[in-house]
């Protein structure tokens, strides 16, 4: 038996519960106030904000990006060190910069926002994470260690980031080998893909 449903009856639909429950995640915040100050600094301060709220961030990478209507956007992928990130709220990574902007014309500039300075953004959970690097970082040249020591994350080497420009660990050790050395190639091969070295042995 069909059920007749009323013309003016209002059909309730169940808002879908918002859940993330991943080892990675890919945050990005659009339209970030522009304080007018140095990218890595203000990077600096957004980790920051998000270790407050995930202490248990193990990997990291953010960037600034100037969007073509002249504004600023923040993306930002999160490794978590153990277990996986778990969040139940849609704005639980929300990012409130009155907490961490002291200076007073900065404070100023947020209380004048629509938002007063509480950031809200997309969030998501890092499924491919060499194509959300490789987003990220779109606009930095990677074979220039100037420009990625200026890159806010938690890679320690210049390879960590190098290694998101190739498809696989073979293109990469392969372009090493032939830009720089076997020797170097190995010792990329060894710090970098340590279990595809245990697997294949020393063997390039």
């Amino acid at each position: 038996m069909v059920k007749k449903v009323k013309k003016n009856k209002t059909v309730k639909t169940k808002e879908k519960k918002f859940r993330i429950r991943s080892k990675n995640l890919y945050l990005t915040y659009s339209q970030i106030p522009d304080l007018q100050i140095d990218n890595e600094l203000y990077e600096t301060i957004w980790i920051k904000a998000l270790f407050d709220l995930l202490p248990g961030i193990g990997e990291y990478l953010v960037r600034i990006e100037p969007h073509r209507d002249n504004g600023l956007h923040i993306h930002c992928f999160l490794a978590a060190s153990v277990g996986r990130f778990e969040i139940y709220s849609k704005n639980y990574l929300d990012i409130d910069l009155r907490k961490y902007i002291v200076n007073i014309l900065h404070q100023g500039m947020l209380e004048a926002r629509e938002d007063k300075g509480l950031i809200h953004g997309n969030y998501q959970s890092g499924k491919k994470i060499k194509e959300i690097k490789r987003y990220i970082l779109k606009e930095v040249n990677l074979l220039d260690p100037l420009e990625v020591s200026k890159i806010v994350c938690s890679y320690t080497r210049l390879e960590q980031l190098q290694s998101i420009m190739y498809e696989n660990a073979y293109e990469h050790l392969a372009d090493v080998a032939k830009n720089q050395s076997i020797k170097v190639a190995h010792e990329v091969f060894i710090n970098e893909y340590p279990e595809l070295y245990l697997k294949k042995g020393s063997v390039l």
